[in-house]
């Protein structure tokens, strides 16, 4: 490669590398709360993501300059020209090529817990490095060959037809049900920020004086040495909130993880002893042992309290006893788009009519906002943190629910109770990742097929789950019977079941059909049992497992982030013999565990304490349980990137171990979460913070090492 090809090729990758590092400085400073990101902390991370794009521009252009070196030699030797031929073998060794980098990008891709949606982040990134493959055969053809103007526009012509062959042939074979729109928009707009700058190269390196590029890359170095302690932390931030960085950072931490505990003191890792894997922002604290054991900053000086049961509540002669237990938990349930809470489509007709019967819960949160650990808070009582977790091969990409943990359909069954699940074939109910939720029930069905990729459903699985669920309650005639149905309509991809009202053909209108056909199938359950004569001796419960955000915090989904969209839903709860009423008391789903068991009149949930509160006297009428609950998120196979809510009504504070984050909403005047006041409101932050840095010192995400055993899915008392 002659100097001047060097030189325009160096300006034109660093003019990409800063025009994507701009790129993904802007959209983490717009997905950063207000109030936390400062103009300091933006030109941090933009130090940040210039370090990583340089760094891959020059291992490009390493790539680049040694396969211009390989070729030239090889002409020399052989006497022989590039001409078409070169095209096509390099077309011949494309398939290998792919290869190894579908290897490489499996590795990088590994950071998101979306195994499918990693799989075609990992596919994308395949076709990138076989785009650059052919585009470098062009452009190192222009170089060497200086061929004619026309014979060059041919070989460019059939390049870029081959090239787009490839990217159609995979649009064909992985479009469908891989829920495209689920990817983070940063990555489109870093790949075109970068094309962009490195065509704009092609002007720049005719006036560009590379003294300048080498005063732009100290400068961008001087700005992270300057800005190091900004806030957010920039490898923080970018962990947190970053597309293609937040992989970056979270595999450069693997590197420097020397304890192997998953958390490391590098990259804002947060592991303040990597000698010990003991100690690091998961650990449980221990109170006066000298050790700073979660990374917090202190020791604990005291031990953290577990609940006291309180005077227990009689219930009401009119309740039957005994009751079958019905539990409904639907996929995304978002309160705002339920016309039982007045919304203006008319999405669930046949749940407004059970409320008529039942105590409506209109202000319910979960205690996670993604299905697997939101689930399993609901069945234990307890939030994720403060269950016991096993460690699994890391192709499950999830940890398994220990035995010992609290379980209500466990408890059910040791009181005689004939325990039913029928649920759709999703991973995590299956033993693709054996997270243990079919513990305690002796059927557990998951044959009903779903459709699901990527982290996309498709099709109504609901109608084959309600005919098989009836068809189970019919065998246990004689006994008192629990039945837990997961509903996953309406999860994304959104769909117009044919059942149902169309509201449009936008992706609000199909989400709120996806409801109404999740409703239909209620609808149907419900009139099952009264057929049967066993509506009147059946404790109901419908809920939803969290909400849905529609980017109303720079999020799509769920199982993100701990704002409204995302944790809010409603419970339903129909008691034969109470009479219906609306609780505007805010709950969390952690409380149904501890309340149904009350209901039926069984013991103390488990061989812990319940976590979550007795909402009896709120469905007498009565008293009212203590005001305050928890909310989490962590990464389901570490418990890393956590992220904790205290609500206290109207107060939420939310608290995020990446940055070291505090956010304080009043979530009834400012339910879109707009206005944080953690600076405006000291008296109030103090006072919530207080508890909640109780919490983080008593929450970890404990495990053991996995000891084969059994399943107890068959065990009887």
């Amino acid at each position: 490669m002659t100097p001047a090809a060097a030189r325009g090729l160096a300006v034109r990758l660093s003019l990409a590398a800063y025009a994507v590092a701009a790129t993904e400085a802007a959209l983490i400073a717009a997905r950063v709360p207000p109030g936390v990101s400062t103009p300091s902390g933006v030109l941090a991370v933009f130090s940040a993501s210039a370090v990583l794009a340089l760094g891959a521009a020059v291992l490009l252009w390493a790539l680049l300059s040694g396969l211009e070196r390989s070729l030239s030699e090889w002409r020399r030797r052989s006497g022989r020209t590039f001409g078409f031929e070169t095209n096509l073998a390099l077309l011949v060794l494309l398939p290998p090529v792919l290869a190894v980098s579908t290897v490489a990008a499996r590795f990088f891709f590994g950071a998101f817990s979306n195994v499918e949606l990693a799989g075609f982040l990992s596919a994308l990134a395949t076709l990138v490095v076989g785009g650059v493959a052919l585009l470098a055969s062009v452009y190192l053809r222009a170089l060497l060959e200086r061929a004619k103007p026309g014979k060059n526009q041919r070989t460019r012509s059939v390049s870029l037809a081959v090239l787009g062959f490839y990217f159609a042939l995979w649009a064909v074979l992985s479009q469908r049900g891989l829920g495209l729109r689920q990817i983070d928009a940063g990555l489109a707009l870093a790949a075109l920020s970068g094309a962009a700058g490195f065509f704009a190269g092609r002007f720049a390196e005719r006036h560009v004086p590379a003294t300048l590029l080498g005063l732009l890359a100290g400068l961008t170095l001087g700005l992270g040495l300057l800005t190091r302690s900004a806030t957010p932390p920039p490898f923080a931030a970018m962990a947190r909130h970053g597309s293609w960085s937040k992989a970056a950072v979270t595999r450069a931490r693997l590197g420097f993880d020397a304890d192997r505990d998953g958390f490391s003191p590098r990259f804002s890792g947060g592991d303040c002893d990597d000698a010990n894997a003991a100690i690091h922002p998961g650990a449980p604290e221990i109170a006066r042992d000298g050790l700073d054991n979660d990374c917090s900053g202190s020791d604990a000086q005291e031990a953290p309290s577990r609940p006291v049961p309180g005077r227990p509540l009689l219930l009401p002669a009119s309740i039957p006893d005994p009751l079958d237990l019905v539990l409904v938990t639907i996929e995304t349930l978002r309160p705002d788009h339920l016309s039982l809470l007045g919304y203006e489509r008319p999405t669930t007709p046949k749940l407004s009519a059970l409320a008529a019967d039942s105590v409506v819960f209109e202000r319910t949160y979960a205690a996670a906002p993604g299905t697997r650990l939101s689930l399993a808070a609901l069945l234990s009582g307890r939030t994720p943190s403060a269950l016991r977790w096993l460690r699994q091969e890391p192709a499950r990409a999830m940890r398994r629910l220990a035995p010992e943990n609290p379980w209500l359909p466990r408890t059910l069954q040791q009181h005689g109770y004939t325990t039913l699940a029928v649920h759709p074939r999703f991973r995590a109910f299956t033993e693709v990742e054996n997270a243990g939720f079919d513990r305690g029930f002796d059927v557990y069905d998951t044959s009903t097929p779903l459709d699901f990729v990527g982290g996309t459903m498709r099709g109504f699985p609901g109608q084959r789950q309600v005919d098989r669920a009836l068809e189970l309650l019919d065998r246990t005639a004689g006994r008192p019977a629990f039945l837990w149905l997961h509903l996953v309509e309406p999860h994304y991809s959104y769909e117009q079941s044919p059942h149902v009202p169309s509201f449009g053909s936008d992706e609000i209108a199909l989400y709120d059909a996806e409801i109404a056909e999740a409703d239909r199938q209620l609808g149907r359950l419900v009139s099952g049992l009264a057929k049967r004569q066993r509506l009147e001796r059946t404790l109901l419960v419908v809920t939803g497992d969290h909400g849905e955000e529609f980017g109303e915090h720079g999020q799509r989904f769920h199982a993100t982030n701990l704002y409204e969209p995302q944790v809010r839903t409603i419970a339903v709860v129909r008691v034969p013999g109470l009479p219906a009423r609306r609780v505007r008391e805010p709950i969390v789903l952690t409380d149904l565990a501890p309340t149904l068991e009350r209901l039926l009149r069984l013991p103390e949930l488990g061989a812990w304490p319940s976590e979550g509160r007795n909402l009896l006297g709120l469905l007498l009428g009565g008293e009212r349980p203590k005001p305050r609950f928890f909310l989490e998120n962590l990464r389901v196979e570490n418990g890393a990137q956590r992220a904790t809510a205290l609500v206290e009504w109207p107060f939420k504070l939310i608290y995020e171990d990446e940055g070291r984050t505090l956010e304080l909403y009043d979530v009834e005047r400012d339910p879109l979460e707009r206005n944080n006041l953690y600076a405006a409101s000291p008296a109030t932050s103090s006072k919530l913070l207080e508890h909640l840095h109780a919490r983080l010192e008593s929450a970890a995400f404990p495990d053991t090492a996995p000891a084969p055993r059994p399943s107890d899915r068959q065990e009887r008392p």
